[in-house]
C-alpha cells in the first residue's frame, strides 16, 4: 500500500524477533501451572464446552482469548502457556508499530516502549498465572489492536480500516471492561497523526465512536439503569469510591509500577538470562538505528519528551482506574496489564530526554543504557516472581487429588455426585472442585467441596435434603454455561476425603462431617465406580 507502509513492515519484521527474545528471558522460565486455585479448572472445563460468556459479570466475550489455549492443549494446560506468552508478544509488537507512526524521528523511543511492555511489570505475580491472565494479556492486546487500527486508518485514510478498529474496540470492552477507559481516549492519539489518503471527513468518527459507545453504554448498564442486572465487579469487588481511598490505592498502584526500579534486590539481576536481555536490547537499538539512519534520529525536543511522559502516566491511571475504585487495587495483582503500556510510554520517553545530555550522535546509546536498565530489572523480578510460584502454586496438591481421584474412581456412572471432605486446604472453592471433577470425567460426573468454615458457594448453592443433595447454578449461568439445577439421591454419590498425608481415599461408608443420610437413604459409592472391581 505504498513506500511509508512498507517500511513499518520491515522494521516490525526486524523488531519483532528481538521482542520476543527479551520476552523470552524471563518467560521461558515460567510454569504453565502457576494457579491461584480459583478459576483455572472452570476456565479449562468451560474452554471444553467453547464457553465464552460470563453472564454474571456482563462479559459476554469474556473468555473469548482464552478459549484458544484449550483448543491448544485439549489434555493439558500448556496451550494456556503459549498463547499468554504469544498475546505479552504481540502487545509489544502493537506498541512499537503505534509509536513508530506517532514519533517517526526517534526510532529507539518506540522500541524502548514496545521493549518495556514484553518485560516491565514488577509486582504484577498474577501476570505469570497463565491459565487464569490469558484473560487479561488476550484483552490487552486487543486493546493494542483496536488503537493500531485507528491509528493506521487515519494515516492511511482507510474507511476498512477504522470499521475494524471500531469492531474491535468493542468486542474488547465486551470481553473485558477495564480497557474502556483507555478506549475512550484513543481518538487523541488518532489527531496526532496526519491524515492520510482522501482525506479525513468528520462523519467517519462515527465508526469508531458508535461501537465504542455501544460497548460502554452496555458495560455501565447494570451500574446506571435502575433495576438493571447485578454487576459481579460492583458486588464482590469492594466498591469504594470515597476519593482519599481510591487516590490511596492509585497513588500504590504507580509505586508498585515505578519503584521497584530502585527499589529492587540486586541479587535479582545476575541470573545470565538477565546480562542476555541486556544483549538484545542494546543490539535492537543499534539494529533500529542503523535501519533509520535517514530520520532525525535521537532529535526528541525536549516539550515532546515531557508531554509523553505526562501522557503515559495519564494512561497508566486510566488502566488503573477499574481497579483502584474498589478494595482489589490494594494489590498489584493483575493491574500491570492494561496499564502497562502507559508506564512503557512514560519510562521510554524519560529516557530519551535524558539522552539529550550528550551530543547527538550518542544520544540513541544513552537511551539504550537507561532502558537496559528496566529491561534487566523486570528480567529480574520475572525470576524472582517464579520462584514464588514454585513455592505457592495450588497446582501441585490439585493436580494431586485428580489423578487420586482417577486412582480412585477410573470412571463413574453418568450422572454421579463427587464430595470432596477436604481437610487439607488445598481446593478454595467449591467451583473449582465441580469443574475439575467435570473436565476430568468429561461432564458425566460432577463435584461438590465439603470443608469446615468453607465461606459461600459461588455460583452453585448446593444442600443437603431428605431426597438428597440439590444445586441451583444461579440463574444466569444455566443457559449460558449448560448448568442445569441437579438432584442427586444419596444412592448416586462418592464420597472421597483427604486427611493426614492428604492423599485421596474412597470413604466407603458415610462421613460423619457430613449431614447425616436421612432415614431410609442409602449410600453406595461402589456401585457408582466404574472401571474397577471391588472385594
Amino acid at each position: 500500500m505504498g513506500h511509508r507502509a512498507s517500511r513499518l513492515s520491515r522494521e516490525t519484521s526486524l523488531i519483532a524477533p528481538v521482542l520476543l527474545g527479551l520476552l523470552l528471558c524471563g518467560y521461558s522460565v515460567v510454569s504453565s501451572t502457576n494457579f491461584g486455585g480459583y478459576d483455572e479448572w472452570l476456565i479449562r472445563s468451560l474452554g471444553d464446552r467453547l464457553v465464552l460468556s460470563v453472564p454474571y459479570a456482563n462479559r459476554p466475550l469474556n473468555f473469548l482469548w482464552t478459549l484458544p489455549g484449550g483448543l491448544l492443549s485439549p489434555n493439558g494446560f500448556t496451550g494456556y502457556y503459549v498463547v499468554h506468552g504469544l498475546y505479552l508478544w504481540l502487545a509489544g509488537v502493537l506498541v512499537f508499530m503505534v509509536l513508530r507512526r506517532l514519533w517517526p524521528e526517534v526510532p529507539c523511543f518506540a522500541l524502548l516502549a514496545a521493549s518495556f511492555v514484553v518485560t516491565w511489570a514488577p509486582s504484577d505475580r498474577a501476570r505469570l498465572s497463565t491459565v487464569q491472565m490469558t484473560l487479561c494479556s488476550g484483552f490487552t492486546m486487543s486493546m493494542l489492536l483496536a488503537v493500531f487500527l485507528l491509528v493506521e486508518a487515519r494515516w492511511r485514510g482507510n474507511r476498512t480500516l477504522l470499521v475494524a478498529a471500531g469492531a474491535t474496540a468493542w468486542v474488547t470492552i465486551r470481553g473485558y471492561e477495564a480497557t474502556l477507559p483507555l478506549l475512550l481516549v484513543a481518538p487523541l492519539l488518532a489527531v496526532c497523526v496526519p491524515a492520510g489518503g482522501s482525506g479525513w471527513p468528520r462523519a467517519w468518527w462515527m465508526a469508531w465512536a458508535a461501537p465504542v459507545a455501544l460497548a460502554t453504554a452496555q458495560a455501565l448498564a447494570p451500574v446506571l439503569v435502575a433495576g438493571g442486572a447485578t454487576w459481579y465487579q460492583m458486588e464482590h469487588a469492594g466498591l469504594d469510591a470515597q476519593p482519599p481511598a481510591v487516590l490511596s490505592r492509585l497513588v500504590h498502584q504507580y509505586a508498585g509500577h515505578l519503584l521497584p526500579l530502585v527499589t529492587s534486590n540486586p541479587s535479582e539481576l545476575r541470573p545470565g538470562r538477565v546480562a542476555l536481555a541486556v544483549a538484545l536490547l542494546v543490539g535492537g537499538c543499534a539494529l533500529i538505528q542503523r535501519f533509520a539512519r535517514d530520520s532525525a534520529a535521537g532529535d526528541a525536543r525536549p516539550r515532546r519528551a515531557l508531554l509523553t511522559i505526562a501522557g503515559g502516566l495519564v494512561a497508566a491511571g486510566l488502566g488503573y482506574g477499574p481497579y483502584v475504585l474498589s478494595r482489589i487495587g490494594r494489590s498489584t495483582d493483575r493491574t500491570e496489564f492494561v496499564s502497562g503500556p502507559g508506564i512503557a510510554v512514560a519510562l521510554a520517553a524519560a529516557a530519551v530526554l535524558a539522552a539529550r545530555t550528550v551530543p547527538p550522535p550518542r544520544r540513541w546509546l544513552v537511551a539504550a543504557a537507561l532502558g537496559a536498565w528496566v529491561v534487566a530489572v523486570g528480567t529480574g523480578r520475572t525470576l524472582a516472581m517464579q520462584q514464588y510460584w514454585d513455592r505457592h502454586s495450588a497446582f501441585p496438591e490439585q493436580a494431586a487429588t485428580v489423578r487420586d481421584l482417577e486412582r480412585v474412581a477410573p470412571d463413574l456412572r453418568p450422572g454421579t455426585l463427587v464430595v470432596l471432605v477436604d481437610d487439607c486446604h488445598s481446593w478454595q472453592t467449591v467451583l473449582s472442585f465441580r469443574h475439575a471433577v467435570e473436565w476430568t470425567y468429561r461432564r458425566r460426573a460432577t463435584g461438590f467441596l465439603w470443608r469446615r468454615g468453607l465461606r459461600g458457594q459461588l455460583l452453585y448453592p448446593t444442600a443437603f435434603g431428605t431426597e438428597g443433595v440439590r444445586t441451583v447454578p444461579w440463574d444466569s449461568i444455566q443457559d449460558a454455561w449448560g448448568d442445569r439445577p441437579t438432584l442427586h439421591h444419596y444412592d448416586e454419590i462418592v464420597a472421597v476425603r483427604r486427611q493426614g498425608n492428604c492423599r485421596l481415599r474412597l470413604a466407603r461408608q458415610w462421613p460423619e462431617e457430613l449431614p447425616p443420610l436421612p432415614p431410609g437413604a442409602r449410600y453406595a459409592p461402589t456401585e457408582r465406580i466404574l472401571g474397577r472391581t471391588f472385594p
